[in-house]
C-alpha cells in the first residue's frame, strides 16, 4: 500500500452501533488496521442513534472517542461524523425512517450498490466492509455489493462477541479499565472477559466481469444483478458484416472496417477448423484480403491500399497492432474477465517453430454470421 491509500470501515447499521466500535476495536487494536475513515449505512434513526451513542459530547456516551483514549488512537485522523453516516433514501428521495416494505428494502438495496460502487470507484481506497450490523437484507445487499464492486485489496468481516456481551446495550467494546456490568438476571460480568473476534468472509470477486458501463457509472441493484448475470452466460458470438458489429452475448459494438475484417479472418479459420495462425505462413495475406472484400468494396481506394501494404505479404506491423486495438475494444465494451472469451489470443506455437499462433479461443458453435437481408 502507498502512503496515500485511504482505509476505509463500511458498516451497515440499524440501532445498535455497537458494531462499529466493536469492529474498529478488532480491526485497530487488534490487527493494527486504522481506517482513516468510517462510512456507515443505515435509516434516520440508526443514524440518531450513531450520532447519539458514539459521536455526540456526552461523557456517558462518546463511544468511539472513549476507544480512541482507551487505545492512543488519533481521533482527529479518522474521518468519522454525520458527513460519513449515509441516510437510505426511499423512491422520491425521503430519508427512510425504517426498512419495513419491499420499496423501502429495494431503496436499501440501491443504496448499498450506490456507496459501494463510489467507494471502491478510488483506485487508492481499501475497504473493510462489515456485515455484523443492520436488518438481514441489509447485510446481504452489502456482500453482494462487495463481490460486484470488491476489488482483490477489499475485506468482508462479521465481528463475533462472546455472550452476553454480544446483546448488552451498555457494551461497546472492551475497556482499557475494565467495568461490571450486569445482565437482565442482574449478573454480573466484567469487560475483560468478553471475546471479540474478527471473522473474515471469503467473497467472489466479480469487477472483472463487470462491463465498461457498470463499473463507471454504477447500477441500481436489479440492473446491477441482470447484467452481471447476463456477463456469466456462456459466450456466444454474432458477427454482422452489414453493420461491422460483434454481438458478444448481449453486448454490441461496431469496429472500423479494417479491425472488423481482422476478426471476419479469425472467425473464418475458426469455423474451417484451423484457428491458429502465424503472421508469416503461406496465404495470410490472401485469406485478410478476402475477408476485407466482405467489408469494403474490392474496387475501393481503401481496398486498393490494404493489397499495396500487402504485395509482399502479411508483417508483424500491419497485424499486431490491429490485434491490439480489437482486444483493446473488446475489453472497454465488456470488462476484462469477458473480453477475454471473445478476444484473438495466442493459440500456442506453429509446429516445429517458436512463432506464436495467433486466433480465437471459442469453439466453432459458439460463433455464427448474421444471416444477409
Amino acid at each position: 500500500m502507498t502512503a496515500s491509500t485511504r482505509r476505509i470501515l463500511l458498516c451497515a447499521t440499524g440501532l445498535s452501533p455497537q458494531i462499529v466500535t466493536e469492529t474498529l476495536y478488532a480491526l485497530a487494536v487488534q490487527d493494527g488496521w486504522i481506517p482513516d475513515e468510517i462510512h456507515l449505512i443505515t435509516t434516520v434513526e440508526g443514524k440518531q442513534h450513531a450520532l447519539l451513542r458514539l459521536l455526540e459530547d456526552d461523557p456517558n456516551e462518546r463511544h468511539f472517542y472513549r476507544l480512541c483514549e482507551d487505545y492512543q488512537l488519533d481521533a482527529s485522523a479518522i474521518r468519522f461524523n454525520a458527513d460519513t453516516i449515509h441516510v437510505i433514501q426511499g423512491r422520491t428521495g425521503e430519508p427512510l425512517e425504517d426498512i419495513r416494505s419491499r420499496a423501502e428494502n429495494t431503496a436499501a438495496a440501491d443504496a448499498i450498490m450506490t456507496i459501494v460502487h463510489e467507494l471502491t470507484a478510488d483506485p487508492d481506497s481499501v475497504i473493510h466492509a462489515s456485515i455484523a450490523g443492520g436488518r438481514k437484507t441489509m447485510g446481504f445487499f452489502l456482500g453482494y455489493a462487495m463481490s460486484l464492486f470488491g476489488r482483490e485489496q477489499d475485506r468482508l468481516s462479521h465481528v463475533l462477541v462472546s455472550q452476553p456481551f454480544e446483546t448488552h446495550l451498555q457494551f461497546y467494546y472492551p475497556p482499557k479499565q475494565p467495568r461490571v456490568l450486569f445482565d437482565r438476571n442482574n449478573k454480573p460480568h466484567k469487560t475483560n472477559e468478553a471475546e471479540i473476534t474478527l471473522a473474515d468472509i471469503p467473497y467472489v470477486r466479480l469487477r472483472g466481469h463487470l462491463d465498461r458501463g457498470l463499473l463507471t457509472e454504477g447500477a441500481n441493484y436489479s440492473d446491477a444483478v441482470r447484467r452481471t448475470q447476463r456477463s456469466l452466460q456462456p459466450a456466444e458470438l454474432v458477427l454482422d458484416s452489414a453493420s461491422r458489429t460483434l454481438r458478444c452475448g448481449d453486448k454490441t459494438l461496431t469496429l472500423a472496417p479494417t479491425l472488423f475484417a481482422f476478426y471476419v479472418w479469425f472467425a473464418r479459420r475458426l469455423l474451417v477448423g484451423t484457428p491458429g495462425i502465424h503472421w508469416s505462413q503461406a496465404g495470410a495475406a490472401a485469406e485478410f484480403l478476402a475477408a476485407y472484400a466482405t467489408v469494403v468494396s474490392p474496387y475501393s481506394g481503401d481496398y486498393a491500399e490494404a493489397e499495396r501494404s500487402l504485395a509482399k505479404g502479411m508483417s508483424r506491423e500491419f497485424l499486431d497492432p490491429k490485434k491490439a486495438k480489437i482486444n483493446d475494444a473488446l475489453r472497454d465494451a465488456l470488462g476484462p474477465a469477458s473480453a477475454s472469451d471473445y478476444q484473438i489470443q495466442d493459440l500456442g506455437k506453429l509446429p516445429g517453430t517458436r512463432y506464436k499462433l495467433h486466433g480465437l479461443a471459442l469453439r466453432p458453435e459458439q460463433v455464427r454470421f448474421a444471416a444477409l437481408s
